[in-house]
């Protein structure tokens, strides 16, 4: 809603309705925002960010230090073992939005202490796995005694 386009068209002659078709409210809204003692902006709701204490605020010493052991540690593992073990009432959505804020930042702390700055780099598990022979399950069986009596009638 642009209120200043409204006092545009209300000063080129436009009547409320007309104001109202054109921007695409109702002619009362037009009426009350260019009436003398008007706002110039509409109202806006306060804010709710951060107005709201978060729930897992209690849980966050404990989710980081089980981060801090395993980075990777999925969110539905986390919740399952806040809600069983630690009485979180939260849902599965609080957990996830931390979680996004808390991985990346932990993930650079321990990264800044790691010895071995080479991560990401994995050998293929095929070369871990101890080599062993193929087997195909069917075993070959030769007879000579067919094969020496197929040459001697052919040759006779």
């Amino acid at each position: 809603m642009n209120v200043r386009r409204f006092r545009a068209l209300h000063a080129a002659g436009a009547t409320f309705a007309e104001i109202g078709r054109e921007c695409g409210c109702d002619w009362r809204t037009v009426r009350k925002y260019l009436a003398e003692d008007a706002a110039s902006v509409p109202p806006s709701a306060p804010a709710r960010a951060g107005t709201q204490p978060r729930v897992i605020t209690p849980f966050v010493p404990l989710v980081e230090g089980w981060l801090r052991a395993d980075v990777a540690l999925k969110g539905t593992v986390i919740h399952e073992r806040l809600v069983a073990e630690h009485g979180f009432t939260g849902n599965y959505q609080r957990v996830k939005v931390f979680l996004a804020e808390a991985r990346p930042r932990i993930a650079a702390e321990l990264a800044d202490h790691d010895e071995n700055p080479l991560t990401g780099l994995h050998r293929r598990s095929r070369l871990l796995r101890a080599r062993r022979p193929r087997s195909t399950g069917v075993t070959r069986v030769t007879c000579s005694a067919t094969s020496a009596s197929a040459t001697s009638t052919r040759s006779t």
